[in-house]
This record gives structure tokens, C-alpha cells and sequence, in this order.
């Protein structure tokens, strides 16, 4: 059996799990409307984006993805710094709807707000590009290399 690629098993979840998003690149939180707000079950989902919902909350090559785009953003004057030092905040935070008794951050007051900002911001620059290139090192890491070690 040949090894599979990148190409491959993007074919297949796009075949999947993607078929009914109407805009992969927006981002978004992966919890339904009646939860927000609510904890419920281990639901802990970040900020989301890309064809296979690279999430900020628990992975990394979703934060290198964010991070590069809010540094692409600021560099075009599209954010000032204290907003990207603020949008930086979501970055391994999961549930931002929720308050976090551990932290003082306050993010579960503003996600709303910040997530309409971080699709306008986005829109102006080339996220999918940004995303594409996340989700393919992802990719790479956790399901080709792990399927092809196993061939």
C-alpha cells in the first residue's frame, strides 16, 4: 500500500466533514447557540476556523495560525496593539462564552464582540492562505504521519 498524503485526507474530510459549512474561513465558536453560556459536557472549544476547525483553544498549529494573522493584521494597521494584545488573550482558552474562575481575563464578556471583529479584520487580509497552510502541517503531524507509520 502506497503512503497516503496531505491531498488525500484533506479529500476526505472535505467530503465529510465539510460539505454543509457554508464559509470555513469565518471564525467561529464550535458550540451550538443553546449552549453558550452553559457549561456542558466537556464541550471546551476554542475559537475555530478552516476546513477542519482548527480550534485556538487546545491546538497548536490553530494558535500559530491566529497568531500569524493578527500579526499580519497589525502589521497592515487593520488593529492597533492593544486590540491585538487583547485578541492574543483567546490563544489556549477554551469556552471563551464561560467565565474562567481562574483567571481574571474577562473574555466570556467581549467573545461576541471580538469574534465579529476578528472576521472583519480577517476578511481584509489572505486568512485562507494562512489557514490552508496551518491545516496542512496539522495535517502532516496528527493523521498522515500517524497513518502512514502504520503502513
Amino acid at each position: 500500500m502506497s503512503a497516503v498524503t496531505v491531498d488525500q485526507v484533506m479529500a476526505i474530510l472535505t467530503g465529510t466533514e465539510t460539505r454543509n459549512m457554508k464559509n470555513p474561513y469565518r471564525v467561529s465558536l464550535a458550540v451550538r447557540d443553546s449552549w453558550l453560556g452553559k457549561v456542558r459536557a466537556n464541550n471546551g472549544s476554542g475559537f475555530s476556523f478552516g476546513k477542519v476547525q482548527l480550534d485556538i483553544g487546545r491546538n497548536g498549529q490553530a494558535q500559530s495560525a491566529y497568531l500569524e494573522a493578527l500579526d499580519v493584521a497589525s502589521g497592515r494597521g487593520l488593529i492597533d496593539q492593544n486590540t491585538k494584545i487583547r485578541l492574543k488573550k483567546y490563544v489556549g482558552v477554551q469556552r471563551p462564552d464561560l467565565p474562567d474562575p481562574n483567571s481574571n481575563h474577562q473574555l466570556h464578556l467581549y467573545y461576541e464582540a471580538d469574534r465579529i471583529l476578528l472576521n472583519s479584520v480577517f476578511s481584509q487580509i489572505d486568512f485562507k492562505s494562512i489557514v490552508d497552510h496551518w491545516t496542512d502541517v496539522h495535517l502532516q503531524l496528527n493523521v498522515v504521519n500517524q497513518i502512514n507509520s502504520t503502513i
